[in-house]
This record gives C-alpha cells, sequence and structure tokens, in this order.
C-alpha cells in the first residue's frame, strides 16, 4: 500500500525501513548478532522485494511510455494493468521463495 502513495524505492524505505529493522532487532533479540544481521539482510530484501513487485500493479513508467506508444490510438493506463497481474503473480511467487529458501 505504501508504493501507490510514494513510487520511489528509497523513499518507500526511509518510510518502513526503520521500522521494520528494529523489529527484526527486537524479534532477535537474545540471539548471536551475525544472526541478526542475517535476519536484516532477508527483511530489507524482502522489502525491496514488495517495493519492485508492487511496481508491476501499479507501475510507474507507463506515466512515460504511454504517450509514446499510444500515439494515435486512445489508450489508457487501465487498458494495461488488467495484463500485468500475470507478471505480478508469476514474480510474487518467484520472489517469495527466493526470500524464503534461497541463502544469503
Amino acid at each position: 500500500m505504501v508504493n501507490f502513495a510514494i513510487p520511489s524505492a528509497g523513499g518507500e524505505f526511509a518510510v518502513i525501513g526503520p521500522s521494520i529493522i528494529n523489529a527484526v532487532k527486537e524479534i532477535g533479540m537474545g540471539l548471536p548478532e551475525q544472526e541478526v544481521t542475517h535476519m536484516i539482510a532477508r527483511a530489507s530484501l524482502a522489502i525491496a522485494f514488495g517495493e519492485t513487485l508492487t511496481n508491476c500493479l501499479q507501475p510507474f513508467y507507463l506515466l512515460i511510455i504511454l504517450p509514446i506508444m499510444g500515439l494515435g490510438i486512445k489508450i489508457q493506463a487501465r487498458d494495461v494493468m488488467g495484463y500485468l497481474i500475470v507478471p505480478f503473480l508469476v514474480f510474487f511467487i518467484s520472489w517469495a521463495l527466493m526470500v524464503i529458501f534461497v541463502p544469503i
């Protein structure tokens, strides 16, 4: 939901990143420092993957591409967005598996 209000990856991480990192540190209390660092890295990657994933649903780049591609025809963003659900689902499944099973 944050990505719809803040289209920038850096801006989104600046808003939600500190709270996620603090939550991971609290969850990892009592664990070795290396394990907590590993958990923070995984959480940061999950935030980055999630931000990139939501760009499939509302691609900001369409504001630039549609006027050029749609020259001479009447095309709007809603005409394209329905087709973006398939890549969204493919990326969601593959990235979720990567975040869970691929070691850092």
